[in-house]
């Protein structure tokens, strides 16, 4: 298979915006898969646990199943309230548009395409950084939103269960 690295010129590669780019695009790659991994992990034990309740109430009458049985609602509570308040499906999707956005400015700018077409390395390396910064500062923006709606949740769900106590 053959090796896709490329290697910039030197007049890129040695630049802070060419560094800023590749180090946020190491970030938001990483914490979308990471993102990803939790989200997908504890779905599926969501729905293990879940899928496992109805079969688990037609076991032989015990205190023991009992037990498990509202043993597994206590973990699929906190589970869900781990999701809703860790938001990591919403997380995983924003950074990996964030780092997707990356990449494409990472590419235009290898192959001298797009907006960076025409553009000597000093000008197209200004562009880079503007963008580069444009899409961090909207991610920034969009967690800051993330954060918020996820609180509001949290606060909601606390005020209705001190109701119903």
């Amino acid at each position: 298979m053959a090796d896709t690295a490329y290697t910039p010129p030197p007049e890129i590669a040695a630049s802070a915006a060419w560094h800023r780019l590749e180090e946020q695009l190491a970030y938001y790659s990483g914490r979308a898969s990471r993102y990803q991994t939790h989200y997908k992990r504890i779905k599926l034990s969501l729905i293990g646990l879940s899928a496992a309740i109805p079969i688990l109430a037609f076991l032989p009458e015990s205190p023991i199943t009992r037990y498990v049985v509202a043993g597994s609602g206590v973990v699929i509570a906190v589970l869900e309230g781990v999701l809703l308040l860790n938001q990591y499906s919403q997380l995983w999707i924003k950074y990996r548009r964030t780092a997707e956005g990356l990449k494409r400015e990472q590419a235009l700018l290898l192959a001298a395409a797009g907006d960076y077409q025409d553009k000597a390395a000093p000008e197209a390396l200004r562009l880079l950084a503007e963008r580069t910064e444009a899409l961090v500062a909207e991610e920034n923006q969009q967690w800051v939103e993330v954060q918020s709606n996820a609180l509001a949740q949290v606060q909601e769900l606390a005020e209705k269960l001190r109701n119903k106590g």
